[in-house]
């Protein structure tokens, strides 16, 4: 379902950039006999109707994550009380038609205050990243920077 109207042809370019990953897309575009105002008029049809199905799928994205945490912290509820319920029942191991339960104990470390941590007990990461704004403050002024350039792109805006 789009939001505008479209002919046959311009329905297909929709559903295929619903669909492929772009060169059949770009194959259709190339072969659609109609004039280029034409084009462009039902081109940013499909586009704004594409954007609109992004958003869509970012909101459901997060609506499922929001679920699936939630679903997480349940099944990680239930098997604290599974815990508690073996645990409480004074055996280590039980079993039933379908499971086996077993209670394992295991040590890991909790850190309570980490500023009182001695250098030996902490672990440095550093990471690096070109700062592109001073590398294009320098290609502007002319200078050469060894691993860069700038390229200009052009974009197309619609409104």
């Amino acid at each position: 379902m789009t939001l505008y109207n479209l002919s046959k042809e311009f329905e297909a370019l929709y559903s295929l950039a619903n669909e492929s990953e772009g060169n059949e897309l770009i194959e259709l575009y190339d072969e659609l006999q109609c004039s280029l105002t034409e084009k462009l008029d039902n081109s940013a049809k499909i586009l704004k109707q594409l954007q609109a199905d992004a958003e869509a799928i970012k909101a459901e994205e997060v609506r499922l994550s929001a679920r699936r945490k939630a679903i997480e912290n349940n099944a990680e509820r239930l098997k604290d009380m599974m815990l508690t319920a073996l645990k409480s029942s004074g055996e280590a191991k039980t079993k039933t038609t379908l499971f086996s339960f077993s209670v394992r104990s295991s040590a890991s470390v909790s850190i309570t205050d980490e500023s009182l941590l001695t250098s030996g007990y902490l672990r440095t990461t550093t990471t690096t990243a070109p700062d592109k704004k001073a590398i294009k403050e320098t290609l502007d002024k002319g200078i050469d920077v060894e691993g860069a350039k700038i390229v200009y792109n052009d974009t197309i805006n619609i409104k």
